[in-house]
């Protein structure tokens, strides 16, 4: 893991502009697979404690301010605080949801298309709950360090994997265009974009795709 984080710090180290590192913008959004398998052989842990050091080295130890980071914790589902215009208005909202209708999966914040352009199908409150109890939770960007580092410490491992919708919500976080603030426009050439996905295995939840297809073909397809 830690010669893939130096591998990866690269982007950061190298620009004709200015190290990164020392000065420079960057939004890093981290998606991480808290689904039950990652209980195996504590590899949530490995996967936090890894998580933890690539914000030590890209912030430089806290040193650099302009550089923000947010979090997408997923499973079977994610849970967010997701704006009133881009919530469905024919469910109720219970704190967590699956992906949004095919093709709006595919695409940044929008509101226009009706209730399938939207999220928050969340099927029930006890659906929604294991996800309120295991701290599961997007965090939009922030450059408190401190926030970020707790916020990823209380996450614990609960349910099955959808990876492609852990994807949906990273877009959402780092897009200027999506349903969260905070994030630069993708012309601003100074900052640099990053979104990490850590997972320690497959999609085995069904996504949304062409023709109301509702599989886990059709998530896989969904991350290509």
């Amino acid at each position: 893991m830690t010669n893939k984080i130096q591998s990866f710090m690269r982007a950061f180290a190298h620009r004709t502009d200015g190290a990164i590192l020392t000065s420079g913008y960057a939004e890093v959004v981290l998606v991480l697979d808290y689904s039950s398998s990652m209980s195996t052989n504590s590899k949530y842990v490995r996967m936090t404690e890894a998580a933890q050091k690539m914000i030590d080295i890209v912030s430089n130890d806290g040193r650099n301010t302009q550089v923000k980071f947010g979090l997408v914790p997923f499973a079977a589902m994610v849970r967010a605080d997701i704006p009133s215009a881009y919530l469905r208005s024919d469910v109720t909202f219970y704190s967590c949801t699956i992906d949004r209708k095919y093709p709006f999966n595919q695409l940044e914040g929008i509101t226009t298309g009706g209730d399938d352009a939207k999220s928050g199908e969340g099927y029930s409150d006890a659906h929604c709950y294991p996800y309120r109890y295991n701290n599961h939770k997007v965090l939009p960007l922030t450059n408190s360090l401190t926030t970020v580092k707790s916020t990823l410490a209380s996450f614990q491992p609960h349910g099955l994997t959808h990876i492609a919708l852990g994807a949906e919500f990273g877009w959402q976080v780092i897009s200027a265009d999506g349903i969260f603030s905070g994030a630069r426009p993708y012309s601003d050439e100074k900052n640099v974009k990053a979104v990490v996905i850590l997972s320690d295995g497959m999609q085995i939840s069904n996504g949304w795709g062409p023709n109301d297809e509702w599989s886990v073909a059709q998530a896989e397809a969904n991350l290509l």
